[in-house]
């Protein structure tokens, strides 16, 4: 499905938030005599294999202060899109340097927004592909599993006494492949990447529509069950 390389990690300085008080000086926002912080070093987040492998795509929203020297503090996340890249895009955004906001001619701290988009390569139809056709929509016969692969247990997972469902949305290629997939309903890094790594393994054979195969969009749901 992936290629390994993200086609985009956009970095977008969007807002202000409101101000708040620390122990140690006021957090302004601008608009109240205080200017909005200029970014001067951007550093780009890693993408997670992990992620890239489970097909997680998307934006993370995070927060931080802006420091009177221009360092970043206090990041943290406010709209998570999946646990291993809220990490390395909190990693990153501690890397990035700004000009501080001023109020009346002086450097104050100053909270901004950062939004950080996550995308990957594929080669495969994708999901939202036009030509990717709905299992019952104009007389589209669903696919028949003929091989399926358990997938196996990490030993992180296993210790932690995990436990639940991996739901992975998938195309299901017209010679019965496994091509494009995601993870809609994630579980655990680790059992997600095994979730992934089984399906890709599974054979069908394929939907059809007018007699002929058709790549179709299925919801797999994989269940993680310690014995």
């Amino acid at each position: 499905m992936n290629s390994g390389i993200p086609t985009s990690v956009c970095l977008l300085l969007l807002a202000i938030s409101v101000g708040a008080q620390t122990s140690t000086s006021q957090v302004y926002k601008p608009g109240d005599g205080a200017s909005v912080p200029k970014m001067i070093k951007e550093v780009k987040p890693v993408y997670p294999a992990g992620a890239m492998a489970v097909g997680i795509e998307g934006a993370v929203t995070l927060e931080c202060i802006v420091n009177t020297d221009g360092s970043v503090s206090d990041v943290r996340v406010t709209k998570p899109l999946y646990s291993l890249i809220d990490e390395a895009s909190a990693k990153a955004l501690q890397q990035w340097r700004f000009e501080p906001a001023m109020k009346d001619g002086k450097p104050v701290r100053a909270i901004v927004e950062v939004e950080m988009t996550f995308a990957t390569t594929r080669r495969e139809p994708r999901l939202d592909s036009p030509g990717v056709y709905k299992i019952g929509v104009d007389g589209v016969t669903g696919p028949t599993v003929m091989v399926e692969v358990k997938p196996s247990y990490t030993q992180a997972a296993r210790d932690a006494g995990i436990q639940g469902i991996v739901t992975v949305e998938s195309v299901i290629q017209p010679d019965g492949s496994v091509g494009d997939l995601r993870v809609t309903k994630p579980l655990d890094p680790g059992l997600d990447v095994e979730a992934v790594n089984a399906l890709r393994k599974w054979k069908f054979s394929p939907a059809t529509k007018g007699g002929k195969p058709v790549p179709v969009q299925v919801f797999v749901e994989l269940t993680f069950t310690l014995k």
